[in-house]
């Protein structure tokens, strides 16, 4: 309802950035969600879609479970091949805490850069900046 009505004007002008500022993150996973039910039906028509999707999924938990025990130079292995801007936020996180846990400087520098440049928020770059000196990169 809240949506419609700054839609449809019928906030005050002096509320409709506040309101607009609150919104964003249901707008955002508005749109996620009917990014999701679209992937879902192009999955459900298409074979091909579905194999490609489940391929992604299956290497994605791949990675996770990797990094979950411990196979962090497995995980710097099998990050160096992508590109971090291409890569999805998961990726990108396991990729620089696994770097960081190996201490390969070249791997940690170009993945905790995509996460500075995703995340500018001060709070992101000082926790970046922590780990940089804790571990020494």
């Amino acid at each position: 309802m809240v949506l419609a009505a700054l839609k449809g004007g019928r906030v005050p002008v002096e509320l409709q950035q506040e309101a607009a500022e609150m919104l964003a993150p249901v707008r955002a996973e508005a749109r996620d969600a009917t990014a999701w039910q679209g992937m879902q039906a192009a999955a459900r028509a298409d074979a091909g879609v579905r194999e490609a999707m489940e391929a992604v999924v299956t290497q994605q938990l791949a990675l996770r479970q990797q990094f979950a025990s411990g196979q962090h130079s497995e995980v710097v292995i099998k990050c160096r091949e992508l590109d971090p801007r291409e890569s999805g936020d998961e990726t990108v996180l396991l990729a620089t805490l696994a770097s960081a846990v190996v201490k390969d400087g070249g791997e940690w520098a170009r993945w905790s850069e995509e996460i500075v440049r995703r995340n500018p928020q001060p709070e992101v770059v000082a926790w970046i900046g922590q780990i940089r000196r804790e571990t020494g990169m």
